[in-house]
């Protein structure tokens, strides 16, 4: 063999071919991190059908993305060539997020880049790079920035968590979840077709959570794919508005998990919201998707030693399945619970409302339950939070959602309980209707004793309509005070066939050192329907005199 000839280790293909096993070969890796991180020394790598060695012109990177990986972050040393590559051809990096145009994957931010690229300033929100428009997934986002987008094939980033760096001004609020690809990508567990959009980072100090990011694109697109190629931010978000946000153009992949609400603390007493997870693919023709895509918990009321207590934050309603196929809806998140107080304890926050299953065959999720009041020492105590309504069910297939349940009332040492808060509704369905909530016990107080709260109605359908959930257990009464009243159960859904039955009243509260115990619940109506309709259920008995 000639001596001039190369060695197959450090032979490299026509550049084409990398192109094409960039394109291809779609396995599943870590997120894409700088150069410094990964150690790009000189060493062999083998990338599909591509022998060379890393630095030699034409030649990528080590293996550290999905689809991007046999591309790199470059094309070795910089000329021009090389520069008109990496625009079309290349991961992101610190002082250039945003994948190749074509393939790439986005850089994802961490707190060695703060301050070192004009991207990612201390006390702002650092956003993640977006992928190339063909193959690649998306940054994650840093300090509450959003995630970066996919747009043909490929996972959204995810927000980022909210971080109290302690500077004036900085966001407390998490970061939204990047789009998720058209096709869908790897979703963390390399499952391929079913990531769909990013997680939804956490907030903090009474911050909002993130909200998931939806698998594929609606109108939104057209803005960004002119931001996206012209490389200027247009300033326009059009996912706001009702309607140009609907994820028509998706056949596959999950919506992102929301984050979760920030307690509240002295500064910022009162919890934040959750937020809303993302939508899963609307034409799921290549993976059925998955329930993950859950609304955030609502975050917990500060806790205060010398006056009221925060109210807990709404937890955020769950994403939504498609129009076609067997997508699930996803569960509503918790609201938080009210924090303790000397004035008056906190509200629990309400829970989401469950997103609704694919109008084909998915089932409803299920409703977020209500945050508990906080318990005050002089004044009343704080009320259950309302608990959030199950979702609506397929039309050949599925059942409706279960309402969630009622938070309880807080109690008081020296006040009256607060109120426990309502359950849910159970969602609608063609088979069968979900089950109410059952609703909060009420607070325990030494002036007046709270009623528990009512039940949640059952959902309709056209076969069996549900249940009506139960009434919550009245409060108990201290020295001399009469127990709480039970909740009115919920009323049976009405139905085409068979009715719901309506549900249980709640037991009446206990009373103390022979009070009288609390009164009875009333039972809830029977459902409507020319079936035979459930008959209403008989109020719980009341508490016993202690």
């Amino acid at each position: 063999m000639p001596e001039h000839r190369r060695s197959s280790s450090s032979r490299t293909r026509p550049l084409l071919s990398t192109v094409l096993a960039g394109a291809m070969l779609v396995s599943p890796g870590t997120e894409t991190t700088s150069a410094a991180e990964t150690g790009a020394a000189e060493r062999p790598v083998r990338l599909v059908s591509v022998d060379c060695v890393v630095g030699q012109a034409l030649c990528v990177g080590a293996e550290r993305s999905p689809a991007a990986a046999a591309i790199g972050s470059g094309f070795g040393a910089e000329n021009p060539i090389n520069d008109l590559m990496r625009f079309f051809i290349g991961n992101g990096t610190p002082d250039r997020p945003d994948g190749g145009l074509l393939i790439g994957d986005g850089y994802s931010f961490n707190d060695n880049d703060v301050g070192v690229t004009p991207y990612c300033v201390a006390g702002e929100p650092c956003n993640g790079g977006n992928a190339g428009l063909l193959i690649g997934r998306g940054g994650s986002g840093y300090n509450g920035g959003n995630g970066g987008n996919a747009y043909l094939f490929g996972r959204g980033g995810n927000g980022g968590n909210a971080l109290d760096s302690l500077q004036p001004g900085e966001p407390f609020a998490g970061g939204k979840g990047g789009h998720g690809g058209i096709l869908g990508g790897f979703d963390a567990e390399g499952f391929l077709f079913r990531g769909g959009g990013g997680n939804g980072g956490n907030g903090i100090n009474g911050g909002r959570g993130g909200d998931g990011g939806d698998a594929g694109w609606g109108l939104d697109l057209i803005p960004a794919l002119i931001s996206r190629v012209s490389g200027i931010d247009l300033g326009i978000d059009v996912s706001s508005v009702p309607g140009l946000g609907f994820n028509f153009l998706s056949f596959s992949g999950t919506g992102g998990k929301a984050g979760n609400g920030g307690d509240g603390n002295a500064k910022y007493p009162n919890g934040g919201d959750g937020g809303n997870g993302g939508n899963a693919a609307q034409l799921p023709l290549l993976d059925p998707g998955q329930s993950t895509h859950t609304g955030g918990n609502g975050g917990t009321g500060y806790s205060n030693p010398n006056g009221a207590g925060g109210n807990g934050g709404n937890g955020g309603n769950g994403g939504t399945g498609g129009l076609w196929g067997a997508e699930p809806g996803a569960n509503g998140g918790k609201g938080g619970d009210g924090g303790t107080g000397t004035t008056s304890g906190g509200n629990g926050g309400n829970g989401g409302n469950a997103g609704f299953g694919s109008l084909v065959a998915g089932k409803g999720g299920d409703g977020g339950n209500g945050g508990n009041g906080g318990v005050a020492s002089d004044g009343t105590g704080g009320a259950g939070g309302d608990a959030g309504n199950g979702g609506l069910s397929g039309l050949l297939s599925g059942a409706g959602g279960r309402g969630g349940n009622g938070g309880d009332g807080g109690a008081s040492t020296n006040g009256a309980g607060g109120p426990g808060g309502r359950g849910g509704n159970g969602g609608p369905s063609a088979q069968f209707g979900g089950r109410g909530g059952v609703g909060g016990k009420g607070g325990r107080g030494t002036t007046t004793a709270a009623a528990g709260g009512r039940g949640g109605d059952g959902g309709f359908a056209a076969f069996e309509a549900g249940f009506g959930g139960e009434g919550g257990i009245g409060g108990a009464g201290d020295v001399g005070v009469a127990g709480g009243r039970g909740g009115t159960g919920g009323n049976g859904g009405a139905a085409l066939l068979i009715a719901g039955n309506g549900g249980d009243g709640g037991d009446g509260g206990s009373g103390n050192n022979g009070a009288n115990p609390g009164k009875l619940g009333r039972n809830g109506s029977s459902g409507n329907g020319p079936g035979a309709g459930g008959r209403g259920a008989e109020g719980g008995d009341g508490g016993a005199a202690r």
